[in-house]
This record gives C-alpha cells, structure tokens and sequence, in this order.
C-alpha cells in the first residue's frame, strides 16, 4: 500500500475491500477501478496504487458515478508528417487533465524517437494536492515531433500516458498509459 496524505491507498481491489471493511467505508467497484467513500474517493485504471487522490466525500451512485478512464479521456494520435504527431486529448464534462503529466515514448521500432514536445498553455488551478498547475477542461492539441534516424519505418508504437479528474467529485485517476500504433508516411531522404 502506498501513503498519501496519512491515507493508505489499496494496491488492489481486495486490498481497497479490506481498507473499507476495517475503517466502515461503503466499497464499489467501478468496473475499470475501484472506489472507497465517503472519507476517500479512489478510481483507478486497472489496479495500482499511486497518483490517487483522497477526497472529503462524494457519492458513488446515479448522476455523480464515475466515467471509465477510456470514456473521461478520449485520445487520438496521427502523423501530421513523416516527422510530426498530433495528439488530441478531450476530457468528458466536469473532467480535467494535468498539463505536466503528459509523457510520449516511442517503443519500437528502433531508429525513431520523441524529439521535443509541445502542450499549449493551459488554465491555471489551484490543486489542493499540487498546487497551482496548469489544466485543460477542453480538448487539448499536442505536437510530437520525431527524430528518425530510421527512414524506412511505417508505423511506430509510442507510449502515451497522462493523468486527470473529475472535478464535481474532486477524484483523480491514476495515470493512464497506452501504447498505440501509428502509421507514418514516408520520410525524407537521409531523414
């Protein structure tokens, strides 16, 4: 189990129950998490620990229950060129994403790696576990630019992982990491 903020946060579903039976906390599980409330609000993206956040209380159930991660953060990646990625995350209503927990990596194949990466700026809030940060509450755009040293590949997987929440009920979700395949058009010559 991990600490956060004198709470201890459950590295697994059966760890949250056991958390829950022994401090009286009502436990659901949200199909791609788990939640314990009213004194802490966890969701979770598979089951880890980490980047969790505690929370004062909240409901679970009708209009305040959860969204999976994969419908609270939509992402789509394409190449803009041979050398160039636009990302577009879109959180849901009354979501949010940090701006400083974006990381792209490309995985395979060898040859092509993140060059540089560039977020717009995004809406200064005051985060009670972070700080004053940078967020989106709208679709965000991101560049990825390439080095490619491989000019014969024509697709790459890159690592994507980002991380936000759900504001009405003040929960975060663990950070959300992909792998995704994308097509590339062909590269420059000595590219």
């Amino acid at each position: 189990m991990a600490s956060l903020l004198g709470v201890l946060l459950p590295a697994s579903e059966s760890a949250a129950q056991d958390v829950a039976a022994k401090r009286g906390f009502p436990f659901a599980n949200h199909g791609n998490g788990f939640a314990l409330s009213p004194k802490v609000l966890l969701a979770a993206d598979g089951v880890s620990d980490g980047g969790l956040r505690k929370q004062s209380s909240a409901s679970v159930d009708g209009a305040d229950e959860l969204l999976p991660p994969d419908r609270a953060f939509t992402v789509s990646i394409s190449a803009k060129d041979a050398d160039n990625l636009v990302a577009v995350f879109t959180p849901a209503e009354g979501y949010f994403l940090y701006r400083d927990k974006f990381i792209f990596r490309v995985q395979q194949p060898p040859g092509i790696e993140v060059a540089n990466v560039a977020i717009p700026r995004g809406e200064i809030k005051d985060d009670p576990i972070f700080g004053k940060t940078e967020v989106f509450h709208r679709p965000v755009r991101v560049r990825v630019q390439l080095k490619r040293t491989n000019s014969s590949a024509r697709s790459l997987m890159l690592y994507v992982r980002y991380q936000g929440c759900n504001e009405p009920l003040a929960v975060c979700y663990i950070p959300i990491e992909k792998t995704l395949r994308i097509t590339l058009p062909p590269a420059a010559r000595g590219g």
